[in-house]
C-alpha cells in the first residue's frame, strides 16, 4: 500500500472514533435530561397532592392549612414514585411556612429541590453534584 492510502485509513479511523465519542456524549446528555424531566414532573405532582392535602379540612382527611400535618400525613397523599422524595417544612423569616421537596436523579449527577409556599406557588432548582 502506498503512503497516501495508509494516511487516509488512519485519518478515517480517527474520524470514526471521534464521531462515536460525540454520539455517546450526546446520548448521555439526553439520558440525563430525560431523568431530570421525569423527576421534575414527579416533584410537581407530589407538590400538587401536598397542596391539595394542605387546603383540605381535617374532617375530610386533610391538614387544615398546616404544613407540619402535611408532612406527618405524607403516607396518605404521597404516591409511590420512582424516586425517593424527601419532604420537610421550612419556616421563612416572615413566619410563613414552605414545604421543601428534594430528590436526586438515579445516576446521582443532579439534585432537584422544589419549594411550595402557602399560596401554592412552586420554585424548582437544580444542583449539579
Amino acid at each position: 500500500m502506498g503512503q497516501q492510502q495508509i494516511l487516509l485509513i488512519v485519518l478515517s479511523v480517527i474520524l470514526v472514533g471521534l464521531a462515536i465519542a460525540i454520539g455517546i456524549s450526546m446520548i448521555r446528555e439526553k439520558y440525563t435530561q430525560g431523568l431530570m424531566d421525569d423527576l421534575a414532573w414527579q416533584l410537581i405532582d407530589a407538590a400538587n397532592l401536598a397542596y391539595r392535602n394542605y387546603k383540605l379540612p381535617a374532617s375530610l382527611g386533610g391538614s387544615e392549612n398546616n404544613y407540619d400535618k402535611v408532612v406527618a400525613n405524607k403516607s396518605s397523599w404521597m404516591p409511590s414514585l420512582m424516586y425517593a422524595i424527601e419532604v420537610s417544612v421550612d419556616t421563612e423569616e416572615s413566619g410563613s411556612d414552605m414545604l421543601v421537596f428534594s430528590a436526586t436523579i438515579p445516576d446521582g449527577s443532579r439534585t432537584a429541590t422544589l419549594t411550595l409556599d402557602e399560596t401554592g406557588s412552586t420554585n424548582l432548582t437544580w444542583v449539579k453534584n
